[in-house]
């Protein structure tokens, strides 16, 4: 994936404007990185570590003041929601009580509402926490929720797309709306 993310960069010009690190995010590896403007934490990552709080502090550590730090992390009420779904109640009711869930036969992930995941931050940050996408599934091929296939070919309307497109962002920009998004993003910046 480092090396996905190097050539990324190289196609898009930037490659001495940016660095890609990999580190060990179950150690104190990240000590000795410097600092930096920006970090990013997605695919779930914070769902797979043990202990995320821990997580989130050592990586904000790597900010410079006035730097961000943005989050992706699988939301509680989404995964309850996606287990009923799939008729498996008992993984909804794990979810619930233990904000754990196994969307397959692969390892748990930790689920969180929007208050949780904001408080894996300590005091010196401003966080903000959204939902996306909070209306509609972005693609019918994303889940296998049937529901999510009605409005495949209304999404392959070039204007119908724009319409819906607009309307999610409106309602992703809106911090209420977090509980209802797949995903939960966090942007914190570090005062």
């Amino acid at each position: 994936m480092l090396e996905v993310a190097r050539r990324s960069l190289e196609r898009a010009g930037l490659e001495g404007r940016a660095e890609i690190v990999g580190a060990d995010l179950e150690s104190n590896a990240l000590t000795g990185l410097g600092s930096f403007d920006l970090v990013l934490c997605l695919h779930n990552v914070l769902g797979f570590v043990a202990r995320p709080g821990v997580l989130v502090n050592q990586l904000g550590e790597r900010l410079r003041p006035g730097g961000v730090l943005i989050a992706v992390a699988a939301n509680l009420l989404h995964a309850i929601y996606f287990s009923f779904l799939r008729g498996r109640i008992d993984e909804a009711r794990r979810a619930w009580e233990v904000q754990e869930v196994r969307f397959s036969n692969g390892p748990a992930l930790r689920v969180f509402d929007p208050e949780s995941l904001k408080q894996l931050w300590s005091g010196e940050y401003s966080v903000r926490v959204s939902g996306f996408p909070v209306a509609v599934y972005p693609c019918p091929g994303d889940s296998v929720v049937r529901a999510s296939d009605l409005i495949g070919g209304v999404l392959r309307e070039s204007a119908a797309f724009d319409e819906i497109l607009s309307i999610e962002r409106a309602l992703s920009s809106r911090e209420a709306n977090a509980v209802r998004g797949n995903n939960l993003l966090a942007v914190a910046r570090r005062r």
